[in-house]
């Protein structure tokens, strides 16, 4: 399996240290989180996101998502009026243009606080949101990108596809190209999920899939079953990009929390444990 990381365990001041550090273990590709380079994603201009693009690929490494889509955004709710709903897919579509931009085709909607469906019947909201999302699934089609559903535990401040099952039901019902389910092995371990079952039963669902801690912890301090998941991985999605997903630490160099869990996510997730891809 292919190695990445996203951008948000880092700095955007120390990128040129954590291209020496991916490079020394063989990583060559990162997600990244738009708004790190881009503040105003709608006033993205094409040469700005290029050159962002070449600055990672002169150096070995391809980016090959996004996250934190909504990241400073106010205001913005899948079930939210009307307008809220047009002001979020308009700034979804400046975000799908950066990613097609870039050459990120996953784009991962987690954002939790943005999916509210307080007040809204199950039948409510999953009708809200599969419209919501067949618009979004449009708009991303036309920029040849997939948008990855992800699963938020309630304990993220989520009441809408806070699990896989209730994530894979709605990228069902939206029955959309476009729209897929994310895999969070973090999200697995707060839900107490079986992965084994998880990716058995939704693995034809999925088109991204992060490797991650509860909390967002380094990679191998939070209890995630990457030894059970990573087996599985190999059977049914051999070739999927398995990103790490960790924030920026506080108490500890990043580049030291970094090599930590790179050094974990290849144990479990690269067979050979050399940091040569396969």
């Amino acid at each position: 399996m292919r190695l990445a990381i996203s951008n948000i365990a880092w700095d955007t001041s120390e990128d040129e240290a954590i291209v020496m550090l991916l490079q020394r273990f063989g990583i060559d590709a990162i997600d990244i989180a738009p708004g790190k380079y881009f503040s105003e994603p709608a006033k993205a201009a094409d040469e700005d996101i290029l050159r962002v693009k070449n600055w990672w690929a002169e150096r070995g490494i391809e980016i090959t998502g996004m996250q934190a889509l909504l990241f400073g955004t106010t205001g913005l709710n899948v079930f939210g009026s009307l307008e809220a709903q047009e002001a979020m897919l308009q700034h979804l579509t400046a975000v799908c243009r950066i990613g097609s931009g870039l050459g990120a085709t996953r784009l991962v909607f987690g954002s939790p606080k943005n999916r509210d469906c307080s007040g809204l019947s199950d039948e409510e909201s999953m009708d809200i949101a599969v419209d919501f999302f067949r618009r979004l699934g449009n708009i991303a089609q036309s920029f040849s990108v997939l948008i990855c559903l992800e699963p938020n535990p309630s304990c993220y401040g989520a009441n809408f596809m806070t699990s896989s099952a209730e994530t894979a039901r709605v990228v069902r019902e939206v029955a959309h190209p476009s729209i897929r389910m994310q895999l969070d092995t973090g999200a697995l371990s707060i839900n107490g999920e079986d992965p084994e079952a998880v990716l058995r039963e939704f693995s034809s669902l999925i088109g991204h899939i992060h490797a991650s801690e509860p909390d967002l912890l380094p990679l191998g301090d939070g209890g995630a079953e990457h030894s059970q998941i990573s087996a599985v991985l190999r059977q049914l999605l051999p070739d999927h990009v398995v990103s790490i997903e960790m924030l920026a630490t506080q108490k500890e160099p990043h580049e030291v929390s970094i090599e930590r869990a790179l050094k974990v996510a290849i144990r479990y997730y690269r067979d050979d444990g050399t940091g040569a891809r396969l």
